[in-house]
C-alpha cells in the first residue's frame, strides 16, 4: 500500500511540472513591427491603419511610416493594412516567437488611381486646351468630374494676371460620379504674337491635375522680307493681319542702321499712303549706301498706340537670289548646272547661296511659279537640249530647256519624275533619273 501512494505522488509531481511548462510556453510573446511605404515613390505612408485580423489589434503608422505591436502572442498572424487613397493590402502567414524582433514586415501600397479627372464633353480625360487665332474665339468649356465613392472638395489655382480672364466657377465640392463644367474666358487684347501657353491647377482632397491652355494670336501687323535688294535701294513689304484697321491713322516702314527701328528713335519713317486694309503693302527705298546692313520695321499707329511688326534686316548690294513673297519662295538667278537627277538634288542641298544652307530643287507646282516669274528671275533657259543616257552614252530625248523637279509619280513597276520645259511651260514625265536636265535651287522664306 505504500509503494502504491509513492507511484501517485510521483505521478502527482510529473503532471505538475508538465502543466508549469506547458504554461509557459503558452505565455511566450513576441514583436511584430514594420513599415507602410508608397509602391510608386518609396516614400513613407503616414497615419496608415495596420490591423491584425486574428485579435483586432491595431496601431497607425507615424510620420515614418512604421508601427509595431510591442507584445503579441507567440503565433501565425495576418495584417490587413487600410489608407485614404491606397489600395486595401493584406498580408498572410506572419510568424511571431520570440526571435520575430530581428524580422521586420515591410509593406507596399499601392494608390488608387486620383478620384478628381478633367474631361470633356464625350467623358474623355484631356489635360490641354487650345484657342485658335481667330479674334472671337474667346471661351471654351471642359468638365470636373469625381471618380469615387466619396465626395470630393476641388479649387482651380492660376495666374490672375496673365491673359486667363476668369473661370465661370473657381472652386466647389462634387458628390460621387458628378461633374462640373467649367467655362474659361480668356483676354486676346492681353496675348503675345504667335503662340501663348499657360498652366492651370486644379487641386482637390483626392488628386490633382494640370491644364495647360494655349492660344494664339496673329499680330496686327508683320514686316515681311525685302526684296529686290540692290546696292543702292529696295523694297520693303508689310502686312495687315486683322480687320482692326479703321482705328490706324498712319502706316508704312521705320528703317536705320540700328537693331530696333522706331518711331522716336531716329529712323527714317516712309508713310504709305491711303488707307490700311487687310492684305500686303510695299514700299519702295533708294539711296541705300552699299554694303550697309539696314533694320526695317513695319508699323502703324492709332495716334494714341503704336504697332510694330518683328525687325528685318538686309544688306544693299547684289543678291544672288530673288524673292518671291507670293509664293513665300526664293529662287537663285543662276542655274546650278545640267546633271541627272540625283546630283540635281545634292547640288541644291549643298548649295550656300546669300547666306542661306537650306536651299533645295523645287517641285513641279514651285516649277510653275518660276516659269510665270522667269523673267523678273531672269538667267533661265529656253533653248533646246539633248538629254544622254550617261552609262551608255547615247542620246535617248530631246527636250526644250527642261528643269529637274522634286516631286515624283509612283508606277505600277517603276518611279516617274516630273520636270517642265521652259519653253512652253509644259509638266512632263520620265522614268529615266539619270536624263541631264537643267537645275535651279529654291528655298522656303521664314
Amino acid at each position: 500500500m505504500k509503494y502504491i501512494y509513492q507511484i501517485v505522488l510521483i505521478l502527482l509531481l510529473f503532471g505538475y511540472f508538465c502543466s508549469c511548462d506547458k504554461t509557459n510556453e503558452l505565455n511566450v510573446t513576441g514583436s511584430l513591427y514594420g513599415s507602410v511605404t508608397d509602391k510608386a515613390t518609396g516614400g513613407p505612408v503616414k497615419y496608415a491603419k495596420v490591423e491584425i485580423m486574428q485579435t483586432g489589434m491595431s496601431v497607425i503608422t507615424g510620420s515614418d511610416g512604421l508601427f509595431e505591436f510591442p507584445k503579441v502572442e507567440a503565433g501565425i498572424y495576418n495584417l490587413y493594412v487600410t489608407k485614404s487613397g491606397y489600395l486595401e493590402y493584406q498580408t498572410t502567414d506572419i510568424l511571431v516567437n520570440e526571435d520575430s524582433k530581428d524580422k521586420p514586415v515591410h509593406i507596399l501600397l499601392e494608390k488608387l488611381p486620383p478620384a478628381l479627372q478633367i474631361v470633356d464633353d464625350t467623358r474623355h480625360e484631356i489635360d490641354s486646351i487650345i484657342f485658335g487665332e481667330v479674334e472671337g474665339d474667346e471661351m471654351r468649356s471642359f468638365m470636373i468630374y469625381n471618380n469615387s465613392e466619396d465626395a470630393l472638395e476641388w479649387e482651380i489655382v492660376y495666374k490672375t494676371d496673365g491673359w486667363i480672364k476668369s473661370f465661370s466657377k473657381e472652386a466647389g465640392n462634387l458628390a460621387a460620379g458628378k461633374s462640373q463644367a467649367v467655362v474659361v474666358t480668356i483676354d486676346r487684347t492681353k496675348l503675345n504674337s504667335g503662340y501663348n501657353s499657360t498652366v492651370v491647377h486644379i487641386v482637390s482632397n483626392n488628386g490633382s491635375k494640370q491644364l495647360t491652355i494655349t492660344a494664339v494670336s496673329i499680330s496686327l501687323i508683320e514686316t515681311l522680307a525685302v526684296t529686290e535688294i540692290t546696292p543702292s535701294s529696295a523694297v520693303l513689304n508689310g502686312r495687315f493681319n486683322k480687320k482692326a484697321t479703321s482705328s490706324i491713322v498712319e502706316y508704312g516702314f521705320v528703317y536705320g542702321t540700328m537693331p530696333t527701328p522706331s518711331l522716336d528713335n531716329g529712323a527714317t519713317k516712309v508713310v504709305i499712303k491711303g488707307t490700311a486694309h487687310v492684305g500686303d503693302y510695299s514700299y519702295a527705298i533708294s539711296e541705300l549706301t552699299n554694303g550697309e546692313t539696314y533694320f526695317v520695321r513695319a508699323f502703324a499707329t492709332t495716334g494714341n498706340e503704336e504697332y510694330y511688326g518683328e525687325t528685318q534686316s538686309f544688306t544693299a548690294q547684289e543678291v544672288p537670289y530673288v524673292t518671291l513673297l507670293p509664293a513665300n519662295l526664293m529662287v537663285q538667278k543662276t542655274n546650278l548646272g545640267c546633271v541627272d537627277r540625283s546630283s540635281a538634288i545634292t547640288m541644291c542641298e549643298s548649295s550656300i547661296v546669300g547666306g542661306y544652307d537650306d536651299w533645295r530643287l523645287p517641285s513641279i507646282e514651285e516649277l510653275m511659279v518660276v516659269y510665270n516669274e522667269r523673267e523678273k528671275i531672269g538667267g533661265l533657259c529656253d533653248d533646246e537640249i539633248i538629254a544622254y543616257n550617261v552609262s551608255y552614252d547615247v542620246t535617248i530625248d530631246r527636250a526644250y530647256a527642261p528643269y529637274w523637279s522634286s516631286t515624283k509619280k509612283s508606277g505600277n513597276s517603276s518611279e516617274y519624275y516630273y520636270f517642265m520645259s521652259f519653253e512652253d511651260g509644259t509638266q512632263n514625265l520620265t522614268s529615266y533619273n539619270y536624263n541631264k536636265m537643267f537645275v535651279r535651287a529654291v528655298r522656303t522664306i521664314k
